[in-house]
This record gives C-alpha cells, sequence and structure tokens, in this order.
C-alpha cells in the first residue's frame, strides 16, 4: 500500500471507524463491550504510534481525553505516518478496518443506500 491516496483513505477510515468505537474507552467503563476486531485495530495502533513521540502523545490525549471528536484528531497525522512507513501495518489494518464493512454514513433527507456483494456484472438502479 504505498499510494498516498490509498493510505489517506485507510487514515481517513481508520479514524471514522475509531470514532465510531470508542475502544479507548473499554478500559474507563466496567463491562464495556467491544468487539474483537475493534479491540485488535485498537491494540494495533497503540503500539505502532508508541514508535513516535508524537503518536505516544496523542494516544495518551486521546486515553485521557473526555472522549470527543477533538480528542481523536491529533491521532490522524501519527497514524498517516506510520501506514506510510510500515506497508505490512498498512495491510493489516486496512484487512480490519475494511473487512466486512458496511459502514456508510448519509446526511440529508430521502437517501437510498445499496450494497452487492460477491456478485459479478451486477448493474443497480435505485429510483
Amino acid at each position: 500500500m504505498t499510494n498516498p491516496a490509498d493510505v489517506s483513505a485507510l487514515t481517513d477510515a481508520t479514524i471514522a471507524y475509531l470514532s465510531l468505537h470508542a475502544p479507548w474507552m473499554a478500559d474507563k467503563v466496567a463491562g464495556a463491550v467491544i468487539a474483537q476486531s475493534v479491540r485488535d485495530c485498537w491494540t494495533w495502533i497503540k503500539t505502532k504510534l508508541q514508535c513516535s513521540p508524537e503518536g505516544r502523545s496523542a494516544v495518551d490525549r486521546l486515553v485521557s481525553g473526555s472522549n470527543t471528536q477533538e480528542d481523536i484528531q491529533p491521532l490522524k497525522e501519527p497514524l498517516h505516518e506510520a501506514l506510510q512507513s510500515d506497508p505490512v501495518f498498512a495491510e493489516k489494518l486496512a484487512g480490519l478496518i475494511f473487512k466486512d464493512s458496511d459502514v456508510q454514513i448519509v446526511i440529508g433527507d430521502s437517501n437510498k443506500v445499496a450494497k452487492i456483494t460477491s456478485s459479478k456484472d451486477v448493474s443497480v438502479q435505485i429510483g
């Protein structure tokens, strides 16, 4: 995964994924239920980002923060750098983030969405 556009897309998708699940809150809330894939994703990211001062600072801020969107944004730059510098990490993380991913964020009224899995030559018309 050396394409900068792919790395940027994975960075954005990872930040969105983490924002939805807030795995850093699991240690603070007794009995928090988080899927194993979310735990794995967060563990890999925490471990990888401990290698840089910026990454370590971003993780520490997130863990000690109030779980707001502002708390997760400092994670974006060190994560992007880690994904660019380590293609193996990027591929593993992409496997977790995009595996069976059905997350769609839509804003507005009268939105229509469709999903097709494992099909060839499919044409979808939504009217």
